[in-house]
């Protein structure tokens, strides 16, 4: 009976660990991007790092995140996790991005192919500038 007090006891710790790890991890993230200067929080700006609250800064500006920066992120964080060199951390971030890159070219393949066999767009009349109208300056008379 005593053991399972103690599994209990540890149960908790272990999982509070886990929780305080898992939001040291997201404030660096969020650091490391940048979120602070729109945070919105004194403490934050005055910090120049994520100080408050990392997962509301995170939730809502996660999504905005640019999509490939996101993939080398990603690629980054299993390349941690699977303990790699420094140089083969870098080379799997390529990998991934080229893996990426090549996969929204096929996918942007039939789009510019439908557009180089579309009709060319009719020339339109050369825009014809007008200086802007500069008020003439008051004069007072006394």
């Amino acid at each position: 009976m005593p053991a399972r007090r103690k599994s209990e006891k540890q149960s908790p710790n272990a999982f509070h660990g886990y929780q305080e790890e898992l939001a040291a991890g997201r404030r660096s993230l969020c650091t490391s991007l940048m979120f602070w200067r729109t945070c919105g929080q004194k403490k934050c700006l005055r910090a120049h790092a994520c100080v408050v609250n990392e997962a509301a800064c995170f939730d809502r500006l996660w999504p905005i995140v640019p999509e490939r920066l996101k993939v080398g992120i990603r690629a980054a964080s299993k390349a941690k996790q699977a303990r790699l060199s420094t140089a083969e951390t870098k080379a799997e971030i390529m990998r991934e991005l080229r893996r990426w890159d090549e996969m929204i070219a096929q996918q942007n393949a039939p789009q510019t192919a439908a557009k180089a066999t579309a009709e060319p767009a009719p020339q339109l009349p050369p825009v014809v500038r007008v200086a802007p109208r500069v008020p003439s300056p008051r004069m007072r008379v006394l």
